[in-house]
């Protein structure tokens, strides 16, 4: 909304952290605006020319930056294999049936494993009660939020990081995971995954809601343990090019270039530039001054 109105040469950026409609519909709108549109992820960005037609010159790829483990996985002599989840407990996005699932028929084909949930959300009641006798036997720890350093300390007592999402951006807990010495078992999605995860070398890439192909990938790797320390290297490796010092840079590069772009070729502010319909108030004036006098009083 406030877009038109600034200087013509004050340089402007967004930030679009999902492959989603959210991010896209603004951006169409008010593009023109805009100096630099930055997306979290190389899929994200062909978004940004191709369906809401902004120049090249105007998008930059910046992927998260994690802290990365300093020191390469130790194979773990342990029999019990540990997998983690991190992130929210909601269904649209994450899926969480989904990993009810894997928990629930992995209970049923192996007894050696403990499956560490961490994060909150509105679909808790419902893992809480599924998986209840998982909880009581020990198999299934649910965490709720940590701090992040006990995230990463998690991570690190982990070897498999699970991830069902339908859509993702480029996601951070994908990446933590992964530059702490989990190897990977994710959804083979457009955005994020694919660009994280080498099939079979570093991770394995899994269709969404393919249930039973997720449980054939974590029981394969519970059973080749020397395959599965192998992947744990190779998806440190590829973690460790995702740094928070890699990620500082790439700002610092995108928001210089954008004050010279706009120093030398300010924007052009049309006249009586329209609001996106879906920041009009379906109210009318009259009614929305006489709210805010109620409210004042």
């Amino acid at each position: 909304v406030i877009l038109p109105f600034l200087d013509p040469k004050i340089a402007t950026a967004m930030i679009a952290h999902n492959d989603s409609e959210t991010f896209y519909l603004p951006l169409r709108h008010y593009g023109k605006f805009l100096t630099k549109a930055i997306g979290v992820s190389p899929e994200i960005c062909e978004h940004f020319i191709s369906n809401c037609k902004l120049d090249p010159s105007q998008v930059a790829w910046i992927p998260y930056g994690v802290e990365v483990s300093p020191k390469s996985p130790i194979a773990d002599s342990d029999v019990i294999t540990k997998m983690i989840y991190v992130g929210r407990l909601d269904q649209e996005q994450k899926r969480i049936s989904d990993l009810l699932t894997i928990a629930k028929k992995l209970s049923a084909r192996i007894d050696s494993f403990k499956f560490t949930i961490i994060g909150d959300g509105s679909e808790m009641p419902n893992v809480l009660s599924s998986l209840s006798d998982e909880i009581k036997e020990g198999k299934v720890e649910l965490c709720g939020w940590l701090e992040h350093d006990d995230v990463i300390q998690k991570f690190r007592e982990s070897e498999i990081f699970i991830l069902t999402s339908a859509y993702e951006g480029f996601c951070i807990a994908l990446i933590e995971a992964m530059a702490n010495g989990c190897c990977p078992v994710v959804t083979d999605i457009r955005s994020g995954n694919k660009r994280l995860v080498d099939d079979k070398n570093n991770g394995f890439l899994v269709s969404v809601g393919d249930t039973d192909t997720f449980i054939e990938r974590i029981i394969w790797l519970s059973e080749h343990p020397n395959e599965l320390f192998e992947m744990r290297i190779n998806a440190w490796n590829t973690g460790e090019q995702y740094s928070v010092p890699r990620m500082v840079e790439g700002y610092e590069k995108c928001f210089f270039d954008a004050v010279e772009v706009v120093r030398a070729n300010p924007r052009e502010i049309p006249p009586n530039f329209p609001l996106m319909e879906t920041c009009r108030s379906k109210y009318p004036n009259w009614l929305r001054r006489i709210k805010l006098a109620i409210m004042g009083s």
